[in-house]
């Protein structure tokens, strides 16, 4: 009977129009009470044929929510008369699909189903069990024959493959940038991209090769590439999972996945700045953290901040970083002279992550947005702890006014900020309360 169900929805699906927003609307009670009766049979289920006919029924209801999630979300992006009314439900189109394939999905699964299942989840926010997932994306590559060998034996697979590849000169130039980008440190995206390069140039002297001479060549570099891909995919898994470790408190797992990803890329912002972040995290907690662990990230953090930033968010994020790590390790001084010349100067971030508004008064600056917000707090607390002599150099203010909250940066010693209206603009202005019209 499940089956029959599903596979019913299953066909009504499959005849619907790719852009038929109504049909999409109409159909959901239809494909609701099928996921309903697989989630709620699931766990009632005790012999291995019924459970597979679960298994099954679920599969094929998974596959009907990525469809109606796809179609609804192209629907949604084109902007068209029906985006609005096919938005809500592609969140829920992907959940469902989701909880209809995570229990069911190991380290024995189609690693790709697992992954994407598991990029599903974690757009979702349900951190926990995409977590589970690439957990089991990860075993599965560490079981994989090829990546172990490679890793095993990086110099060796490398060579094998050289000595049939330099035989030919037009493809042992680019062989030589492929290897270049595995010695002595792997980058497995830059290799990636000389590996594309050299599987257009087999592909492009087909006609000049004995024909089993070329398919011997072309399926290896095939499987090598392959074996890249997963490898890359492999890193860009443990970054992700290493940010949600940190969201669901396992900071010592963050922590060692975070050190691996700085090891393999020292060059990464994003690895060295998560990574620091962990940091500063679980001494903030207060987990134990050495001082040689402080004075690694330390390290990085100043490396980070003394590096050109285009993006003012990211380069505060170092410079706060830094004297908050410094803190941690007692050394005061620095973070004082830092503070002090940012007060002498101006030049603290309420006047650099804001919203450039016409007619505010100069003293009060509109944050720019939660992030810098957020920012700004941590910014303050660095004025809380004993041994800083310096006082903050500004406030942070929330203030509503005509249903819109806004946060406010106002001047130390300033009088607390209002709104009035512009001069004659129809725009409202952030002002000193007592300020002169």
């Amino acid at each position: 009977m499940l089956s029959h169900l599903c596979a019913s929805v299953m066909k009504l699906q499959e005849s619907q129009p790719a852009a038929d927003a109504a049909r999409l609307l109409a159909d959901a009670a239809v494909r609701n009470q099928a996921y309903d009766a697989v989630v709620a049979q699931r766990p009632l289920i005790t012999s291995e044929r019924n459970q597979r006919t679960v298994a099954n029924a679920g599969r094929m209801l998974a596959r009907v929510f990525q469809a109606v999630a796809a179609k609804a979300e192209a629907i949604a992006n084109a902007g068209g008369a029906d985006a609005a009314s096919v938005a809500p439900i592609v969140a829920p189109a992907w959940k469902a699909m989701a909880d209809l394939l995570e229990p069911q999905l190991d380290e024995r699964s189609d690693p790709r189903v697992v992954l994407f299942t598991a990029d599903r989840l974690g757009d979702l926010g349900e951190r926990a069990r995409a977590a589970r997932l690439y957990e089991c994306y990860l075993r599965n590559l560490g079981a994989d024959a090829a990546c172990t060998r490679f890793a095993n034996a990086r110099a060796a697979v490398l060579d094998d493959l050289g000595s049939m590849v330099i035989q030919r000169p037009e493809l042992a130039i680019v062989w030589k940038q492929v290897r270049a980008a595995l010695e002595p440190a792997p980058d497995y995206e830059r290799a990636l991209q000389a590996m594309r390069g050299l599987s257009a140039k087999v592909a492009g002297i087909k006609t000049l090769m004995r024909a089993d001479d070329h398919r011997v060549v072309a399926e290896r570099l095939a499987v090598f590439q392959r074996t890249l891909e997963s490898l890359a995919q492999g890193m860009r898994v443990k970054a992700r999972l290493a940010g949600f470790y940190r969201d669901l408190g396992r900071t010592e797992d963050a922590r060692a996945l975070l050190s691996e990803l700085t090891a393999y890329d020292p060059e990464d912002p994003r690895f060295m700045a998560q990574y620091v972040e962990g940091v500063i995290a679980d001494w903030s907690a207060p987990w134990t953290v050495s001082a040689q662990v402080l004075e690694k990230a330390r390290t990085i953090a100043i490396t980070l901040r003394d590096r050109p930033q285009e993006d003012p968010t990211a380069a505060w994020t170092a410079r706060i970083q830094v004297m908050e790590l410094s803190i941690a390790l007692n050394d005061l001084n620095p973070v004082n002279n830092i503070l002090r010349r940012m007060r002498v100067a101006g030049d603290d971030l309420s006047h650099d992550l804001i919203l450039e508004r016409t007619g505010d008064d100069r003293r009060i600056r509109r944050a720019q947005d939660a992030h810098a917000q957020a920012l700004a707090e941590r910014f303050m607390r660095l004025y809380e702890h004993a041994g800083i002599t310096e006082r903050p150099p500004f406030r942070i203010e929330r203030v509503e006014d005509l249903g819109t909250s806004w946060t406010l940066f106002v001047d130390a010693g300033s009088a607390r900020a209002v709104a009035r209206p512009g001069d004659g603009t129809g725009r409202r202005v952030f002002v000193p309360e007592g300020a002169p019209p």
